[in-house]
């Protein structure tokens, strides 16, 4: 039973916490990287990440999805910041509104172009999975199918198809780490 709807709240709940989790995970190191560039104490700026983290989880059901997760992330992390310098009310120096805003708007447009590097590595990768392999990659990620629906598809056990799909993910990972590297080495 393909694309199937949460048959629970416990399965929506489950299913939101996933999407959130994997929304910040790609978000995280940009956000981190907009704080240290925003804060001169890194240690402050890993506390703030943590408070930022905390507030986008708690926030998350008031985020739009049609809206950029990472630009919605980097705002929270703004107002934190502010709100960390109004704290400090000190002679220290510290950065502009609008230096907030280029340095957050800075952040997401490298995020971006490291996403866009990613995404077309993978692409690659992927043009290099064939045969028994690409089939359950296909069936699990675009056809959404349970491992127990592929195994009987291709006649495996469900067990011989978890190990597949792990060894798939693990070489295309190593795959792409090693494309980000050269690309980064010929630009």
């Amino acid at each position: 039973m393909s694309g199937a709807r949460p048959t629970s709240k416990s399965d929506a709940a489950n299913e939101e916490r996933a999407r959130l989790a994997a929304l910040w995970e790609q978000a995280r190191p940009a956000v981190f990287a907009y704080l240290t560039a925003t804060i001169y104490d890194f240690h402050r700026a890993e506390d703030l990440l943590q408070e930022v983290a905390v507030a986008v989880a708690t926030k998350f059901h008031t985020y739009e999805p049609e809206r950029s997760f990472l630009a919605w992330s980097i705002g929270i992390a703004r107002n934190r910041a502010l709100l960390y310098f109004r704290e400090q009310a000190r002679d220290r120096q510290h950065f502009s509104d609008a230096t907030l805003q280029t340095l957050g708007d800075a952040a997401e447009k490298l995020a971006q172009e490291e996403g866009s590097l990613k995404r077309e590595a993978l692409r690659h990768c992927l043009a290099r999975i064939v045969g028994r392999r690409r089939r359950v990659l296909d069936l699990r990620y675009t056809g959404e199918r349970s491992i127990a629906d592929i195994a009987g598809e291709l006649e495996m056990t469900g067990n011989a198809v978890k190990i597949m799909l792990h060894r798939v993910r693990a070489t295309l990972e190593e795959c792409v780490t090693r494309r980000i590297a050269q690309e980064r080495v010929t630009h």
